[in-house]
């Protein structure tokens, strides 16, 4: 979602895709105070699980993540880039993060990371908007890209 606020993302299956969830703003407008709750997100083969960028006040709480080729979640400041807002303040709890490079990615100041369940992630959370790591081995999301797909595997969490 580009430059929507007041948003809530809940009670979503969404799998086998290269993004899954993500909030946006530009200099068109803001996406501050969304919710993203309660939603089942595996397989994001290429981008972050669920993706926060330029956004003040979200809430991200009550997801399980699974088999992220990057990040489960990230904070994303690298909206600033393209006149956005560097965004801030979110707070991300009670989510399950399984097999990820980074559980949670934290590039922008101000947000507060409560209390996730965390497996086989390469880092629990980075503060950074990129990362160099490589995805734990045996996830869907990393053992789906095959030499014969023409893609390759995951290693570099998006700048």
């Amino acid at each position: 979602m580009y430059d929507s606020s007041h948003i809530t993302v809940s009670a979503n299956h969404v799998g086998n895709t290269q993004g899954a969830i993500g909030i946006d703003a530009d200099s068109s407008g803001s996406a501050d105070d969304e919710t993203i709750e309660n939603n089942v997100v595996y397989g994001s083969l290429v981008y972050d699980a669920i993706d926060v960028c330029g956004s003040n006040g979200t809430t991200v709480t009550a997801n399980t993540v699974s088999n992220s080729g990057q990040s489960a979640i990230h904070l994303d400041s690298t909206c600033a880039l393209y006149g956005g807002p560097v965004g801030g303040t979110a707070t991300v709890s009670g989510n399950i993060l399984n097999e990820a490079c980074a559980g949670i990615l934290n590039g922008s100041a101000g947000n507060t990371i409560g209390t996730n369940t965390s497996n086989n992630l390469a880092n629990t959370t980075l503060v950074a908007d990129t990362a160099t790591c490589t995805p734990p081995s045996g996830g869907d999301a990393v053992g789906a890209l095959t030499d014969d797909s023409g893609q390759k595997k995951p290693q570099v969490a998006r700048p």
